[in-house]
Parts: C-alpha cells; sequence; structure tokens
C-alpha cells in the first residue's frame, strides 16, 4: 500500500491510517488540492454545489493550526472517495473535552 508523506502542523494530532495493506486504503489530513473532489462528493449526496461553503471550511479546519480540529480525508488509488470533519471540544458546566463530528460522506 503507498504511503504518503503527510506535514507535521504544531499544535494538531498527525493522522494517517492505512485500514489494510490489499485495499488500498490512505486516510490524511486534507490539502487545499482535494476541495474538488470534497465538493463533487458533496454535491453528489446534497444537490447542490457550495464552492463557497467548502472554501471556508477548509479554512477552518483544514488549513487552520488549531489544536483538536480534523479535516480528513480517504483515498482509494489516489482520489479522495470520502472525507470527515470534527473536533474535539468542551462541553457545558465543566465536562471533560469529548470529540464531535459535523460532517462524514462517503463516495
Amino acid at each position: 500500500m503507498k504511503q504518503e508523506p503527510t506535514p507535521r502542523r504544531r499544535g494538531r494530532a498527525h493522522a494517517e491510517v492505512s485500514p489494510g495493506a490489499d485495499d488500498g486504503l490512505v486516510v490524511r489530513p486534507v490539502r487545499r488540492g482535494d476541495l474538488d473532489q470534497v465538493i463533487a462528493i458533496d454535491a453528489t449526496v446534497t444537490g447542490l454545489e457550495k464552492r463557497k461553503y467548502w472554501a471556508s471550511v477548509y479554512r477552518r479546519y483544514g488549513a487552520s493550526d488549531r489544536s483538536g480540529q480534523q479535516f480528513l480525508v480517504a483515498l482509494a488509488q489516489g482520489h479522495v472517495v470520502g472525507f470527515v470533519i470534527g473536533e474535539v471540544r468542551d462541553w457545558e458546566f465543566g465536562s471533560p473535552p469529548c470529540g464531535w463530528v459535523f460532517a462524514i460522506d462517503v463516495h
């Protein structure tokens, strides 16, 4: 299975998962060049192409150095086939931090 190098960002967890040697699937942080494929997957699901929205999401979750935020893509044979976006945040009234997934799509 091909492993793609992922640059480390200060304050963010290093996320790269390769589920199995035979499936050719790689999960890594989103890159600017992935956005067209992310937009296409979302448009298939929602029926709307939201280019400005996804540029904003990329700036906030993909290009940001904020700790706890993740925008990951799944690639098969070098093509984006899915994505997930989420973050770890504090809950109310002193509860411990927990993870929130607010977008997940698979082609």
